[in-house]
């Protein structure tokens, strides 16, 4: 009986490290940039907006002034994070929106342009163990909203440049309504 016991403890464990490697339950090698995108229609304080979220990840935490979307199962220190949020002093240039995302010393700059509707800021660490997306839509007073999306992983971002598109795609997608 406990020779039993001890077996199915050791499987169990087995099979809880194997569903760990290569995204087989994880999500730290996996190549986010190949998820497709959703969309998602939702109001923060009132500002209706429209947004394209990947496949595979849920609404998580959400308050008044802000929604952000989380994996639904795996390691979510190696998977995407998306949040949309009021912003209360927008930029008026590229320039103030990298001041914005306060970028460290040693990040890499790789966009900040205006674009539709706003901004668009792009940058990762220099090692590339982080990579960022900003996009910024300018409503008016009081109704700007404000899209974030990063990928961090110290192993390496599976599929860089690629995931990098990406991230710029799902905060381009934000529109307000």
């Amino acid at each position: 009986m406990r020779r039993t016991a001890w077996c199915a403890a050791a499987c169990a464990v087995l099979a809880l490290a194997a569903g760990c490697k290569k995204d087989g339950g994880g999500s730290g090698d996996k190549d986010w940039s190949k998820a497709a995108l959703k969309p998602y229609e939702g109001e923060i304080d009132g500002i209706k907006f429209a947004l394209q979220v990947p496949e595979g990840m849920k609404l998580g935490e959400e308050d008044d002034i802000r929604k952000e979307w989380v994996i639904e199962q795996g390691d979510e220190f190696k998977a995407p994070h998306v949040r949309v949020s009021k912003v209360y002093t927008a930029p008026t240039t590229p320039a103030e929106a990298v001041a914005d995302v306060m970028p460290d010393d040693t990040d890499v700059i790789v966009k900040q342009e205006a674009i539709d509707g706003g901004f668009l800021v792009v940058w990762h660490t220099r090692k590339k163990g982080l990579v960022r997306a900003a996009t910024w839509q300018l409503g008016g007073e009081n109704k700007s909203l404000d899209c974030y999306a990063s990928l961090a992983n110290d192993d390496g971002i599976p599929s860089f440049e690629g995931t990098m598109a990406w991230l710029e795609q799902i905060c381009r997608s934000l529109k307000l309504q």
